[in-house]
């Protein structure tokens, strides 16, 4: 089998229109999830991003891993003591370890592990590729080296490729040209001039009152997200070097894309 793993940071599956958001912010994550299968009952046991990351890969909870927080105290695993194995293959084992143990090739395409310090994230994985901007590129870097891993390999059978995608957890950056779709839509019912006014005064990383969490202060374009063509959005630029890189003789019966959001995590799996 070959598993396409894409992970987006803090995207929130409720402005994606395969969990009812109103608006077609999504178009090519909804084409995958009405051909796949789409969770509804998938929670992040752990956040934010550290504790979470690590909860997904060792399928621990935070309390029995140690990694409850981004820094400081309780950042780093728990020291095993006696029971700690010559190799990593004990309680804390990670599913791409097991990948790996079964004949799977494996890779990962992310910052996270050099940005965390988050080295037990790596277990398992064979290759790993530091897209090198510490959780600010934009989807256009990381496919990059998703799309040349892609090129090399995706013919090949039993192969897992994770990609970490940053774009709604970086500052509001998207270019002006990628137009704003909704400017003429008209304002949700639930935003009234209450809650507007609730939420500029809450104190928050990207909120109102701290619109660049602690990056630079200048001048940055808006963020649009939602206006993006298709084919650079995390979905749709990855498919299309999935499928755009393979010949047609090669048969995707045994291919699974997973798509999931963090750090409020839901998820859907297309399988073809």
């Amino acid at each position: 089998m070959r598993i396409l793993y894409g992970d987006v940071d803090s995207l929130r599956p409720d402005h994606l229109g395969c969990y009812g958001y109103e608006r077609d912010t999504s178009p090519t994550v909804d084409r995958l999830a009405d051909d796949g299968r789409v969770f509804t009952n998938y929670y992040a046991a752990d956040v934010p991003c550290l504790p979470s990351r690590t909860g997904l890969f060792t399928s621990r909870f935070g309390i029995h891993t140690g990694i409850v927080n981004h820094g400081g105290l309780n950042a780093d695993a728990r020291p095993r003591g006696e029971r700690r194995l010559f190799h990593s293959r004990d309680e804390f084992e990670t599913w791409t370890m097991a990948l790996s143990e079964a004949g799977y090739r494996t890779a990962l395409v992310s910052p996270f592990p050099s940005r965390h310090a988050a080295w037990h994230v790596l277990d398992g994985f064979e290759e790993w590729r530091d897209t090198g901007e510490n959780g600010g590129e934009t989807t256009d870097v990381v496919a990059r080296y998703a799309e040349q891993w892609l090129e090399e390999h995706a013919t090949e059978d039993d192969w897992y490729l994770h990609v970490n995608f940053w774009d709604p957890h970086t500052v509001y950056r998207t270019p002006i040209e990628y137009g704003n779709p909704f400017a003429a839509a008209p304002t949700p019912g639930w935003l009234t001039e209450t809650i507007i006014s609730e939420q500029r005064e809450r104190p928050g990383p990207f909120s109102a009152r701290d619109l660049y969490f602690y990056g630079p202060k200048g001048d940055i374009p808006p963020k649009r997200t939602s206006g993006c063509p298709n084919r650079s959005r995390p979905g749709g630029i990855l498919v299309s070097s999935l499928m755009g890189t393979t010949p047609a003789s090669v048969t995707w019966t045994t291919t699974s894309i997973v798509c999931s959001p963090f750090s409020r995590r839901r998820a859907f799996v297309r399988r073809r």
